[in-house]
């Protein structure tokens, strides 16, 4: 029956994007043609972009830099760019706004609340949830970029880059550039529409151990007020992110028959959930490694956490030292999911 339930989330989240309008991701299990799997979405690193995508990313080097820690903006990222497992978040915050009052102050979480709820509530995602995972992203700033200096990426092989001349990682849900943004509708020129122009800005990033560093890259200000239009766009998008990301959490899950308290209704579901955004290889290579050490399912996310810090991965092997950080992320987005609302 909880098989069922989970087969059933994935399901119905495909089912009311589809009714949702264009800017909704309907293709079955976002996949895309190239590669089929998910992480062919082109979250690829290429020779010559720089680190990572990602929030505040977890495994960059600001020019000049050195490193700063085991997932800290100044850690080094693996030779060869990132594979196919999309962004590292850390949350560092970026910022480049002037003191005093030119400063464009971004939406609260109350208006952002009052945009998402319609969407959440369709899309079977609690509000809350939604809201945390805003927050952890980009504190609601909707010119929030990953890492600073970051254009976009090339979506496939041969294929020019649509907005190289924008973020790699853009808006308040960190969407990636370009896959993200054509998989749910949206472009990088309307995404930016209210944000301070330009890739050249001094952007100055505190570092864990207290300095900051200082690179020139795109701001994370915004230019003007955004328009409630402006902020559905940016909420549909997100929303988007989140329920294609159940559906990829629900197939790793089924993939290795978890048991009830990965159940939709459980908060364990939705940390799956978010590692599909942070480091999507570590749910589809972590779970059937840890069920082949276990020789069974985990039996929840603390026994997954545990475990798969110590297995032997593939593509996600090159940012193990990321992995406390990123399953710290996971972790805290779903702590915002309340189980005695749907128990």
């Amino acid at each position: 029956m909880w098989l069922l339930a989970i087969a059933a989330a994935a399901l119905g989240s495909l089912v009311v994007l589809s009714r949702g309008g264009a800017r909704a991701d309907a293709s079955p299990g976002g996949e895309r043609g190239e590669g089929g799997e998910r992480g062919e979405r082109g979250r690829k690193g290429k020779p010559g972009l720089g680190p990572p995508p990602g929030s505040r990313a977890a495994n960059w080097t600001p020019p000049g830099g050195t490193t700063a820690g085991p997932g800290a903006p100044g850690a080094l990222a693996p030779a060869g760019g990132l594979p196919s497992m999309g962004p590292l978040r850390d949350h560092q915050e970026a910022s480049d706004a002037p003191a005093g009052d030119s400063v464009v102050h971004q939406p609260t979480p109350d208006e952002w609340a009052k945009i998402l709820a319609g969407l959440c509530l369709a899309h079977g995602i609690q509000l809350p949830y939604a809201l945390k995972w805003m927050a952890v992203e980009s504190g609601g700033n909707p010119c929030a970029v990953g890492y600073p200096p970051a254009h976009g990426a090339i979506p496939h092989p041969g294929q020019p880059a649509p907005w190289p001349e924008y973020p790699l990682e853009l808006g308040i849900a960190q969407l990636y550039n370009p896959n993200d943004l054509q998989d749910f509708g949206v472009t990088a020129p309307e995404l930016r529409a209210y944000c301070v122009p330009g890739d050249q800005h001094e952007v100055r990033i505190p570092m864990h151990d207290g300095t900051v560093k200082i690179l020139r890259g795109f701001s994370g200000q915004m230019s003007r007020p955004i328009t409630a239009a402006e902020m559905a766009v940016q909420a549909s998008a997100m929303v988007a992110l989140i329920s294609r990301s159940m559906r990829e959490a629900a197939r790793d899950l089924l993939s290795v028959r978890a048991g009830p308290s990965w159940s939709p209704v459980r908060r364990d579901y939705w940390a799956i959930v978010k590692l599909q955004h942070g480091l999507p290889e570590l749910s589809r290579e972590g779970l059937p490694a840890v069920t082949k050490r276990l020789g069974r399912p985990p039996a929840s996310w603390s026994e997954f956490r545990t475990n798969v810090v110590q297995v032997p991965l593939t593509h996600a092997e090159a940012y193990r030292s990321s992995f406390p950080l990123i399953l710290k992320n996971a972790e805290e987005t779903a702590s915002a999911f309340n189980e005695s609302e749907v128990a």
